[in-house]
């Protein structure tokens, strides 16, 4: 279990009251809770034709589709029909952007592709509202 960083947590929620005052710890807890992070995805994502008609609608996705099919070469189309294609590869952004570039996907469509290349994290993951009170009372003490 990683270790709680009062300090910080302290900081953020002075930022938030304007004080460090414990009583007020429910508020920093729920402003802070809410924080998010949009950080790159690192891991191997692959999206299928599947996952392309529905996340993008039918007639869009196979409009979509089809247009790859007449881009890409018949080896990633299958692999696209296979397990899908992992977008976050270097290689396969490479391949959207150009195909943007050169007018055969649009921005949109682009775009839904695009998604895939972050993630959304919680900025305070396991934050509970003890940490904040703990971390408000450590401040006005004088521990951190």
């Amino acid at each position: 279990m990683p270790s709680i960083n009062y300090s910080a947590i302290a900081d953020r929620a002075v930022e938030i009251i304007g004080i460090a005052d414990p009583a007020q710890y429910q508020v920093a807890y729920d402003a802070m809770v809410a924080e998010t992070d949009t950080i790159p995805v690192s891991r191997e994502l692959r999206i299928t034709e599947g996952e392309i008609l529905s996340g993008m609608g039918l007639s869009n996705g196979a409009a979509f589709i089809d247009k790859l099919v007449a881009s890409i070469h018949a080896s990633a189309l299958r692999l696209l029909q296979a397990k899908g294609i992992n977008v976050i590869d270097a290689e396969s952004k490479a391949v959207m952007t150009n195909l943007l570039n050169g007018g055969t996907i649009n921005q949109d469509e682009y775009d839904w592709v695009a998604s895939y290349y972050s993630e959304t994290i919680a900025r305070w993951p396991g934050l509970k509202p003890g940490h904040v009170q703990n971390a408000l009372e450590k401040r006005i003490g004088g521990q951190i």
